[in-house]
């Protein structure tokens, strides 16, 4: 059997690549093995979270990275070969399907997770649920360590736009001048 077509249910038109995998499907592949380890029951607990974490970064790279610059070539119409031999419209939409089974799985297996982490009596609980010490608790713990830590970053109309890390959390306010006549 072809082997991209157990891949992605399609038969290459050219039989020399039955073993060729473009980097993006193969991008995929590998953070479908990545989530296996997530799933795998023979791995401790914490660790099977940390490959879940991984899984979740990985995807985030790639939608962030890969993916963008090919939906800029294709919104620039710039084509882009693939090794499937089938149109740039049709490579998104694949890949667009793996990226949706692939995030899918990441939530089932997050649920799973959560169970087993009960199971063990560690318990995760929604900020509205906390009793008023332990958000007293957070609350000093914010201001203490975590509000120095934030640095203000100003973005003027006339001046360059700022560096902004990659996956910073970031928090944006518009002001504006108000006539007070």
């Amino acid at each position: 059997m072809n082997f991209l077509k157990k891949i992605f249910g399609k038969k290459t038109n050219n039989s020399n690549n039955d073993y060729l995998v473009d980097r993006d499907v193969s991008w995929l592949k590998f953070n479908e093995r990545v989530l296996e380890e997530a799933n795998n029951k023979n791995n401790p607990l914490l660790e099977r979270i940390r490959f879940l974490g991984i899984s979740g970064n990985n995807l985030d790279e790639f939608q962030m990275v890969r993916f963008a610059g090919l939906n800029r070539l294709l919104l620039e119409k710039i084509p882009f070969e693939t090794i499937l031999k089938i149109n740039n419209d049709e490579f998104l939409e694949l890949l667009i399907s793996r990226l949706k089974k692939i995030h899918k799985k990441q939530l089932l297996t997050w649920e799973i997770l959560k169970k087993q982490l009960k199971k063990e009596k560690y318990y995760l609980h929604p900020y509205k649920d906390l009793k008023k010490k332990d958000r007293s608790w957070l609350k000093d713990y914010f201001l203490n360590e975590i509000q120095p830590l934030l640095t203000p970053i100003s973005i003027f109309k006339n001046h360059p736009f700022p560096y902004i890390a990659n996956k910073a959390l970031v928090i944006s306010v518009e002001i504006e001048k108000k006539n007070c006549l």
